[in-house]
C-alpha cells in the first residue's frame, strides 16, 4: 500500500508491502501520532499504547506527578511556578509534548486539580474565555457592519430606481403606468370639516 504524508516540510512517499508491521520510531513531537492517524483505523494496530512498557514512560510519569505537587505547594525547583502545562513539563523535566499527547490525563489532573486546590481558572481557560470574548465582540461589531451596509444596498437601490425612472420619461411628460390620486368625496368632507388656524 502506498502513503503521501504532506504535514512534512517535503512530502514522504512511503510503500509498505501488504501485509506489514510498522514501527514509528521517534523523539516527541516529531510528527509520529500525525503519521499514524492518516491511515485506516482498521489497519493501525495500536496507537501510542506501548508506550506505557517503557520504563522511561513511567519514570515520566512519577516526576510529573511529583512536580505536580511542587508547583501546587508553591515550592517550584527549576520551573517560574506558573501553574500552566508549560511550566510543569520544565518542572518534571519532560518534552512539553510528551506531556501534551502521551500524559494528557495528567496534564488534565493538574488543571483539575489547580482549579479545585487553588481555585484559580488554569490558564488554557481564561485563554479560551478571552478568545470566545473577543470572538463575540467581533461578531457584534461585523453584524452592525453588515446591517448598514445592507441599508446603504437598500438606499443605492432606490437611488438607481429613481435615476432610472427620471431618464425614461421625457420632459412635460407624465409617465405610464401613474395615476394621480385625488381624494374622494368623503375625504374632501373630512378635510373641509377639519378645524383651521
Amino acid at each position: 500500500m502506498a502513503r503521501t504524508f504532506t504535514a512534512t516540510l517535503q512530502p514522504l512517499d512511503t510503500t509498505i508491502p501488504d501485509p506489514a508491521l510498522i514501527v514509528l520510531i521517534g523523539a516527541a513531537g516529531s510528527g509520529k501520532s500525525t503519521f499514524a492517524a492518516t491511515w485506516n483505523p482498521t489497519q493501525v494496530l495500536e496507537l501510542d499504547a506501548f508506550t506505557v512498557k517503557n520504563p522511561t514512560h513511567h519514570n515520566e510519569r512519577t516526576r510529573i506527578r511529583q512536580a505536580i505537587d511542587r508547583l501546587l505547594a508553591g515550592q517550584a525547583t527549576v520551573s517560574n511556578g506558573s501553574l500552566t502545562a508549560a511550566a510543569l513539563a520544565v518542572e518534571a523535566g519532560v518534552h512539553r509534548m510528551a506531556l501534551m499527547k502521551r500524559h494528557a490525563d495528567l496534564k488534565n489532573d493538574f488543571y483539575e486539580r489547580v482549579r479545585t486546590e487553588t481555585g484559580q481558572t488554569p490558564e488554557p481557560e481564561k485563554r479560551l474565555r478571552q478568545t470566545i470574548t473577543r470572538l463575540k465582540q467581533t461578531i457584534t461589531e461585523q453584524s452592525a457592519e453588515i446591517h448598514a451596509l445592507r441599508q446603504q444596498v437598500i438606499r443605492l437601490t432606490l437611488a438607481a430606481a429613481v435615476l432610472t425612472h427620471d431618464r425614461s420619461v421625457q420632459p412635460g411628460a407624465r409617465p405610464n403606468k401613474v395615476s394621480v390620486l385625488r381624494p374622494g368625496p368623503a375625504e374632501a368632507r373630512r378635510a373641509d370639516d377639519a378645524p383651521r388656524c
